[in-house]
């Protein structure tokens, strides 16, 4: 018998600062120590409600109180101003008591027709919408949308919650709202089509076919968006094409590295499922989306140049057998990126992009699945609208190629960047427009090294963070 007590050794702040005319951030509040009720923090466009919390029990506001009448700060200090938890939405989350915080989640979305935000909010029994109002979010929701079942996703010692994505499915200009799979994707997904505020019932399933004898060779769904910028959304499926059953060693490595697959597109019908036959098929070689490994690499279909068109990006790896026995002692192993871009013509055609060289080394430590190095087709660095090349993990250096017309990327970095010091974690590395300017910045949190405390104390370690401000590309 073993008796596990849970115990978690963590201090929660949220902080908040303000930056001057010269650059400088400052602190503009004592922080706020968030107890592990609180799940996930987002920013809103609402004037009234400006940073969002998901907790146990709901939502609240995070509001900065005005300076204390009696206050009077010396003048280089800024006055002193709390930050205060606001009750917005009382009701229980589908998280509630899982004691974790979870960045980058998103539940405040515009679902109807007027100026204000709104918000779906996670229960047991499904998704709850509460309509956006003049001074804040309506307390009472407006519509419970059922969660759909999947198989797979419960068991005595787990349970997946799956996730919504909203966007705009039939070009109508209302977003609905989508549950793809929570472990496979959009193989499997339900929709709720909007009718102006208020949903359907949700239809589907959409891509469906049962977990149980899952082929790597059958089709499957992939993707589900707006792929050649009509505004309405395209189902993409892929099929790997498998090397014969006595191939032997060497083809199979060399399929292992360079997988042949198959693409189908297909045009939704009126009720959004797929159309009986594929309008376009194209081949490639390479992996372009995550498969059973869960690892994700940056291919996909993304719209690199700004035409509004959806682009592929495949990639091919580079190891060798040496190195494949090896990773089962060292638990880490470094492979080989090639980057193969087939950028989407006005016709509805892929063409590949010739003379790209964007190759690289993709370092993954298998015993936490940490990665050495990210590259990524992220952010627009020069404001031209168009995607850039970013490459981070090289030590103490980012090196950035600018997107040109026709999905094109110089095979030599336009610009590099020297860091104060390499990123210790690249999970912890974003690419964002921080300061408004319409220009992708980069952010790094780096993990310090904890002082030396009183025996007893519990204290996370420290953080700093590293903000490098995008100014038109040049530096």
């Amino acid at each position: 018998m073993l008796t596990i007590v849970p115990a978690l050794l963590e201090k929660r702040e949220l902080w908040v600062f303000d930056r001057d005319e010269d650059g400088r951030w400052q602190a503009l509040a004592e922080p706020l120590v968030l107890a592990t009720d609180v799940l996930s923090l987002e920013a809103t466009d609402h004037p009234a409600v400006p940073l969002l919390a998901l907790t146990d029990g709901g939502f609240e506001a995070i509001v900065l109180s005005a300076p204390a009448a009696d206050s009077s700060p010396r003048p280089a200090e800024p006055a002193t101003r709390q930050l205060e938890r606001q009750p917005l939405i009382t009701a229980e989350t589908a998280l509630a008591g899982t004691a974790a915080f979870l960045p980058g989640l998103r539940w405040v979305y515009h679902l109807d027709d007027d100026r204000w935000p709104d918000l779906l909010l996670p229960t047991a029994a499904g998704w709850q919408v509460h309509s956006g109002t003049a001074s804040g979010f309506a307390q009472e929701a407006s519509q419970l949308l059922a969660a759909p079942s999947f198989k797979g996703t419960r068991t005595p010692w787990r349970q997946d919650l799956p996730l919504p994505e909203v966007r705009d499915a039939d070009g109508d200009g209302r977003p609905e709202i989508l549950i793809p799979h929570p472990l496979d994707g959009w193989r499997t997904f339900y929709l709720y089509r909007n009718r102006g505020g208020r949903f359907d019932r949700a239809s589907g399933p959409f891509g469906a076919r049962d977990r149980a004898g899952e082929d790597a060779s059958e089709p499957r769904v992939v993707f589900f968006d707006d792929l050649d910028g009509d505004g309405r959304a395209d189902y993409v499926t892929q099929q790997e094409l498998p090397p014969d059953d006595d191939a032997g060693m060497r083809k199979e490595m060399a399929h292992a590295k360079r997988p042949p697959h198959t693409y189908r597109l297909y045009d939704a019908t009126a009720d959004l499922g797929p159309a009986p036959k594929p309008r376009r098929e194209l081949t490639t070689i390479g992996y372009s989306f995550p498969g059973d490994s869960g690892i994700r690499l940056p291919g996909g279909l993304w719209d690199l140049d700004g035409d509004g068109r959806r682009d592929l990006v495949t990639l091919t790896l580079d190891f060798s057998m040496l190195q494949a026995v090896r990773v089962l002692v060292a638990r880490s192993i470094s492979i080989g990126l090639d980057f193969h871009v087939l950028c989407q013509q006005a016709d509805g055609s892929f063409e590949p992009v010739a003379g790209l060289d964007l190759s690289g080394r993709f370092r993954l430590n298998l015993n936490n699945f940490r990665q050495g190095q990210l590259s990524l087709f992220d952010g627009d660095f020069d404001g031209d609208g168009r995607k850039d090349f970013v490459q981070i993990g090289r030590g103490d250096r980012v090196a950035i190629h600018r997107g040109a017309s026709g999905c094109r990327f110089p095979n030599r970095p336009d610009l590099e960047i020297d860091l104060v010091a390499a990123p210790k974690d690249l999970a912890l590395v974003s690419v964002a427009d921080l300061d408004g300017d319409g220009l992708s910045d980069l952010s790094i949190v780096q993990p310090q090294r904890r002082k030396k405390r009183q025996r007893g104390a519990v204290e996370s370690a420290p953080v700093r963070l590293d903000l490098y401000l995008s100014a038109g590309g040049s530096n």
